[in-house]
């Protein structure tokens, strides 16, 4: 019976995708110049692929153990980046996609007419369609200062154009290409106002299509407490949209910059773990509740936004501005969790509910509301903020209490029977 039990324990868990840590997000990537192959087991937790504008692979990243692809890019049209792919092709080594044209719309990059830029593609399709080969492309510049920019004949302004923005110089590229459904890059170098307007805009005047944010970060950041603040909040943004397939930080190794997500020997900065540890966001995924969960993990989020933690109980937080805003997550039950046990900033107030289950408004103690979960199941719950400017870190298990064991009744008394 024992061996029962515990097999049926051990397939629950495996049917909720119980783990000691959420899994890592296959959006995640890495720009890079050269990582140490020490550093890969530490990015491995967190990061699924990574480019360095070549197509020359390190051996680390060749190596399928590794656990992250590598993606080629066909930087321009230059015949070195064609017999760079073919040589490696040759290797054994097999991408899951090529990138092609690095920032055709900015001046000392592939930099070329939108016309130029879809003859280009062309060619470039032409060449991986044998090779049964996924091309994602452009990469663009999201804006440039007229200085850097291309000028050229716009054919749907029927004018000269000098294209500072990504979107018209797209949009002429796709009238000379041809209307054909590509995955497209983005370069960005904004602050976190500018990310969610450009999501707003892609998600917006795209349906349905995927970008790759192939570079990205807040380039204005004044020292690495900016970039740490930019960093979560981004992540957390482009981890949601619907509209982002893919996203790179730049980069991985710029030691001493404060953008860097490695030191000078290979280690992690705050910035690295950071981008390691933030949670990948899948709305398909339930969350087993037998190992604590990071309210930035939550599966949907109702006018609330996720910001980097600075009291030190997470790595990031939910922040409700407004009463009635709202997480919900997914959750899978553990036999032996009776209670979830909610840490949040203190002064809090909090409506729980369970499925389509009764609201529950309930008040923080000591920065903690504890309330009861199933011990079998799938189950969503829902947190909505009573008060304004709520904060959420995380979810935590409370076992369940064991039930109390009978008494044996052991073995009757002798009495000795007094003489008569």
């Amino acid at each position: 019976m024992k061996a029962i039990s515990a097999l049926l324990v051990l397939l629950l868990a495996l049917c909720c995708s119980a783990r000691a840590e959420l899994p890592r997000s296959a959006k995640r990537g890495i720009s890079f110049n050269a990582i140490p192959a020490a550093t890969l087991s530490q990015l491995t937790n967190g990061v699924s692929w990574a480019y360095n504008w070549g197509t020359h692979v390190p051996p680390e990243l060749a190596d399928p153990a590794c656990g992250i692809d590598f993606y080629p890019m066909l930087w321009n049209a230059h015949e070195d980046f064609r017999a760079g792919l073919t040589n490696l092709l040759a290797s054994g080594y097999r991408p899951k996609a090529v990138f092609v044209m690095n920032e055709p719309n900015l001046r000392g990059q592939a930099f070329v007419s939108p016309q130029e830029c879809a003859r280009t593609l062309r060619s470039m399709q032409r060449f991986l369609e044998p090779l049964n080969l996924r091309m994602i492309g452009p990469h663009y510049a999201t804006g440039a200062s007229p200085a850097d920019s291309i000028v050229a004949w716009d054919p749907l302004e029927k004018k000269e154009v000098t294209y500072t923005f990504f979107l018209p110089y797209h949009r002429a590229m796709e009238y000379y290409a041809g209307a054909t459904a590509r995955e497209t890059g983005l370069h960005l170098y904004g602050n976190i106002w500018e990310v969610k307007w450009l999501l707003s805009e892609l998600e917006k005047n795209f349906p349905g299509e995927a970008f790759w944010i192939s570079e990205f970060n807040d380039s204005a950041a004044a020292d690495e407490e900016a970039a740490l603040d930019y960093l979560v909040a981004a992540v957390d943004l482009l981890e949601r949209s619907p509209a982002v397939a893919g996203y790179a930080w730049f980069k991985a190794d710029m030691p001493g910059d404060r953008q860097s997500l490695l030191t000078a020997d290979g280690q992690l900065t705050r910035l690295g773990r950071a981008y390691v540890e933030m949670p990948a966001i899948d709305t398909n995924r339930w969350d087993s509740v037998a190992t604590p969960i990071p309210a930035a993990a939550a599966a949907f989020l109702h006018e609330a936004e996720v910001e980097r933690c600075r009291t030190g109980e997470a790595l990031a937080q939910v922040r409700i501005p407004k009463s009635g805003g709202s997480l919900q997550f997914q959750l899978c039950a553990s036999p032996g969790i009776g209670a979830l046990e909610i840490r949040l900033a203190d002064a809090a107030r909090l409506r729980t509910q369970l499925d389509d289950g009764t609201p529950h408004e309930m008040s923080v103690t000591n920065g903690v509301i504890r309330m009861p979960v199933p011990t079998q199941g799938r189950f969503r719950l829902t947190l909505s903020a009573v008060t304004d400017n709520t904060r959420i870190f995380s979810l935590h298990p409370v076992s369940a209490p064991s039930p109390t064991a009978p008494r044996s009744p052991g073995k009757p008394l002798k009495v000795k029977k007094p003489s008569p």
